[in-house]
């Protein structure tokens, strides 16, 4: 639990704690006592409602307040926190949430109690009832809206208002309710058999309310779905996936922590894309995901979203979210993880949703995977995977020299008696060593160096952002690691001859510079010197 969560629960906890303060000193309230019958319809709505609240991202909807305010005007005060009490007690026989179960009934109270300071009970009146309804509603959302401030650090507007909305929707549909039932009960005193007729109209209120909730519910996230769909097939790198996902989840489902790995071959597991975490540059996450996974490794080996719901390593500060792998059929291609610093933060509803989303976005990433490997066998050379082919080459090395930036160097590199290799060992062994003599290389060299093969036994490299002389300490280290290296069974000596270009002072065109590197690899050669040829001397 982060200090945030602790200090909101801790402000709840005052809240119970200034309600049972109030419960004790309150005085009792003139007003008609409650019947048994009023008394457990009334508690009966509070209770219904609470087995089955409608979720949203803050709290819940409910038609509850029908109970509690009839139940303030037959008896006062004291008749509506107690129908409130026994109505939420027994609400929680499925929905416990611990401290935030006793702040929402803290909450309720005390904004019944603020209402009635300007609304006393007495006789029954539509605008007294108004005037009721506003205070209510204002102190209630006062109250809940510091909560979750003070738990999140934020204000957000958007589910302030939509929290505010639905309740001013229920209390709309609640006043008529309040209204029926409470003249009923004062209509008929000695036939209290009648207070079963004003259980109807709410009973058909809640079902069309939930109906409409959840209809409009559904529809809103198949339009998330489609959306969703939409703005994924339009990702075409690991960046455009990220910010597609993190558009969908942010609208679909709150949270708090958010990140994405992506497979990644080269590494036998995964690679962080991108992570947003309360903790800011100091992420528990890995950069890369391998087995023995740290975390998630029940999601990768089932291929099934787990539902955390309590604090694990590596991260302690989600106490509540989901790990979705992105699957399809018996592949995995990513991990997401979607997490809230509060527990219990998520329903299983909004599980169900994840896993939708989750699913979407796991095609999306096939896709994509399989676009990249298209454009890396495209760009790959045919024999050496690890390579670039020329024409990939060519077309980096033109857009450099047109956007005409820092320095960069261009190198032939050719390995000496390869065709000696070949007679005396084969051609499967000529091409063991090419692979090894292209490891060594890539040993030398940074990520975004560009290594392919020109053909046979030469190969290009080029060296971004690196001068004449930097691109000569890079490629003598490669030559002294050839020239150490152990071939066997190959018992040949083997050295490279180099050749360097660097831009601009040796050609200002993708022509210039292939040529002026070819030429000084072949004088190398030709002399048979042991150094880096870097001059037409």
């Amino acid at each position: 639990m982060n200090a945030r969560t602790r200090i909101a629960n801790f402000y709840f906890g005052l809240l119970v704690f200034l309600t049972g303060v109030m419960w004790f000193t309150m005085p009792v309230a003139s007003g008609r006592p409650l019947s048994g019958l009023s008394f457990g319809l009334t508690a009966g709505m509070v209770a219904l409602d609470g087995l089955g609240p409608l979720p949203m991202e803050r709290g819940a909807v409910t038609l509850s307040t029908a109970g509690y305010i009839s139940a303030y005007f037959l008896g006062g005060l004291p008749a509506a926190v107690a129908v409130l009490l026994v109505g939420t007690l027994v609400s929680w026989v499925g929905h416990y949430r611990g401290i935030k179960s006793w702040g929402n009934l803290a909450v309720d109270i005390l904004s019944l109690w603020a209402a009635s300071l300007v609304g006393p009970s007495g006789p029954f009146a539509l605008g007294r009832l108004l005037l009721f309804a506003v205070v209510f509603l204002m102190v209630n959302h006062l109250l809940i809206d510091v909560y979750y401030w003070i738990r999140d650090g934020q204000m957000r507007r958007a589910a302030i208002m939509q929290g505010l909305l639905w309740d001013a929707i229920s209390w709309f549909i609640s006043l008529p309710l309040v209204s029926i039932f409470v003249l009923l009960v004062h209509a008929y005193p000695h036939r209290p058999g009648l207070e079963l007729l004003a259980i109807l109209p709410y009973l058909t209120s809640a079902f069309l309310m939930r109906f409409y909730f959840f209809t409009r519910r559904d529809r809103r996230e198949n339009r998330w779905l489609a959306e969703g769909a939409v703005k994924l097939a339009e990702a075409t790198t690991d960046t455009d996936i990220w910010n597609a996902a993190l558009d969908i989840f942010s609208e679909a489902i709150p949270h708090h922590i958010f990140g994405l790995y992506l497979i990644d071959r080269s590494q036998n597991g995964f690679r962080r894309i991108n992570v947003i975490h309360p903790t800011g540059d100091e992420l528990p996450y890995p950069l890369y995901l391998s087995p023995p996974y740290p975390f998630g490794s029940w999601a990768l080996a089932t291929r099934r979203l787990e539902w955390i719901q309590q604090p694990q390593s590596p991260d302690r500060a989600l106490r509540s979210g989901f790990l979705i792998p992105l699957a399809t059929g018996r592949d995995v291609w990513g991990l997401l993880i979607v997490g809230s610093t509060a527990a219990q933060a998520y329903s299983a509803h909004q599980r169900e949703l994840a896993q939708a989303l989750g699913s979407s976005l796991a095609l999306a990433v096939r896709k994509w995977v399989f676009h990249q490997d298209s454009l890396r066998l495209a760009h790959a050379d045919p024999v050496i995977s690890e390579l670039y082919n020329f024409r990939h080459l060519r077309h980096v090395l033109e857009e450099l020299v047109m956007r005409e930036e820092a320095p960069f160097t261009l190198a032939f590199l050719d390995m000496d008696r390869f065709k000696e290799i070949n007679d005396q060992y084969g051609h499967l062994m000529g091409d063991r060593v090419l692979e090894q003599f292209v490891r060594l290389i890539r040993l030398e060299i940074r990520p975004d160096d560009v290594l392919a093969r020109y053909g046979g036994d030469e190969f290009i490299l080029l060296l971004r952002r690196a001068d004449g002389p930097a691109a000569t300490r890079v490629l003598e280290r490669i030559r002294t690691r050839i020239r150490e290296h152990d071939f066997s069974p190959v018992t040949l000596p083997i050295q490279a001859s180099v050749g360097i270009a660097t831009w601009p002072d040796d050609g200002t065109t993708a022509e210039e510079l292939l040529r002026t590197a070819d030429q000084r690899m072949y004088l190398m050669k030709q002399q048979r010197r042991d150094r880096v040829s870097s001059d037409s001397r």
